[in-house]
């Protein structure tokens, strides 16, 4: 193997790997945000619900077991499908941020090292042209 083809699965290779951590970090947002919102929607209807339950004077049209219903079968049932409570999807989620964060550190040496490359490229092209 020559050292221009070397070079280009090097660089490919590199590409590759930094597409899929940047993809990795897109999908790490969404499941943050997913789980933040999942997290104050329980907050809230819990909150709501017992203080209705501390307070009947204020829920005549039962409202406190509407809501109960509503959390059940919102956020309440997401959780549950999961299989998982939100300390565990939290656990998760911080075990791939660490991975992540790792290959992150490792994908910015690699896009320095692919500037570096790309010069190193056009020497050995210019050197082969001699």
């Amino acid at each position: 193997m020559k050292m221009q083809e070397y070079l280009k699965e090097i660089e490919h290779a590199a590409t590759e790997t930094l597409r899929l951590a940047r993809s990795e970090r897109k999908q790490l947002e969404d499941f943050e945000a997913h789980l933040s919102c999942l997290r104050s929607q329980l907050e809230d209807s819990r909150s709501r619900i017992e203080w209705l339950n501390q307070n009947p004077d204020f829920d005549d049209d039962f409202q406190a077991t509407y809501m109960t219903y509503e959390s059940y079968f919102g956020p309440e049932q997401e959780l549950y499908h999961s299989g998982k409570t939100i300390a565990e999807l939290q656990g998760l989620l911080d075990v791939r941020k660490f991975s992540t964060g790792a290959l992150g550190a490792t994908c910015s040496s690699m896009e320095s090292r692919l500037s570096h490359s790309s010069t190193v490229n056009s020497a050995l092209a210019l050197t082969a042209g001699r």
